[in-house]
């Protein structure tokens, strides 16, 4: 079930053809993500069975510090006082954990030849950010938190 309460969050939705097609019939593998928050942790695995499940805490002011998917898409992280990071693989860490620092923006590249990564970012005082595979998903130098992802 799709609820939109408020609108914080980061879409990465496998495109293939220019038509969006959800994570599970679009790729080999459906990618299982979450998002390290601010004073929780690690929250449980997001159900992937569609594209746009939430990983994050939409509405909270809480940041997002780290974001992990299981497969088929390599992030890299721009966080606050670190600047861009290096890319992570599936399964690796994008972010910080245990530092308190936020994560500002993704580039998200996919891995499965022929299909590529749309990102959207809806942040706090930014309004809408639109990109493709690569692209700044968020802000850079502007000191702004992302409160979930959507993938």
């Amino acid at each position: 079930m799709r609820r939109f309460l408020r609108p914080f969050f980061v879409v990465l939705a496998l495109i293939a053809g220019g038509l969006t097609a959800t994570v599970a019939t679009a790729a080999p593998g459906i990618p299982i993500y979450r998002a390290h928050v601010q004073n929780v942790g690690w929250l449980p695995n997001t159900e992937p069975t569609l594209v746009g499940d939430i990983a994050g805490l939409p509405g909270s002011g809480l940041r997002v510090e780290a974001l992990q998917v299981s497969r088929d898409i390599q992030l890299q992280a721009h966080v606050q006082n670190v600047g861009w990071m290096a890319p992570v693989t599936p399964d690796g860490v994008a972010g910080t954990t245990g530092r308190s620092l936020r994560l500002e923006a993704i580039k998200a590249v996919s891995m499965i030849p022929g299909y590529h990564v749309e990102c959207e970012a809806i942040v706090p005082g930014a309004g809408t950010i639109r990109v493709g595979d690569g692209g700044v998903c968020g802000t850079t130098g502007r000191s702004l938190l992302v409160e979930a992802f959507r993938l």
